[in-house]
């Protein structure tokens, strides 16, 4: 039986067979990387400390297992778990799975606590 990770990513991204032209990897200790989640990003300008939230949450939303198991391998629980509570928007599947993973409450989430955008009436 599959952990509880490794069978949500599956179920939310099915196993592509990607060849290494589409990974980036420079330095054995950054997180190898998926293009097709960073289609618009210049890969050699990312910076993985400054911009690790927002790494972490296209990984989350788009990545696959071997993405999965790199950011937890490059990040940590910890700072995986801080990057989803500071998300300002998570799929529902997402935000679920690590309150599941990591037993947070939903009400701590950022994305859960707030709304884009305010339910207004149209004004005809």
């Amino acid at each position: 039986m599959k952990n509880l990770d490794e069978a949500f990513l599956q179920l939310i991204h099915p196993v592509n067979s990607c060849s290494a032209l589409f990974f980036v990897n420079c330095d054995m200790n950054k997180p190898f990387l998926s293009k097709k989640i960073f289609w618009d990003t210049d890969m050699s300008q990312l910076d993985y400390e400054k911009q690790a939230n927002a790494i972490i949450v296209r990984v989350l939303e788009r990545g696959n297992m071997e993405e999965w198991n790199e950011i937890k391998r490059y990040y940590g629980h910890e700072k995986i778990k801080e990057a989803a509570i500071k998300a300002r928007s998570l799929s529902k599947k997402t935000a679920h799975f690590i309150a599941n993973l990591y037993s947070i409450p939903l009400t701590k989430f950022r994305c859960y606590k707030q709304t884009p955008f305010p339910e207004l009436h149209w004004m005809y």
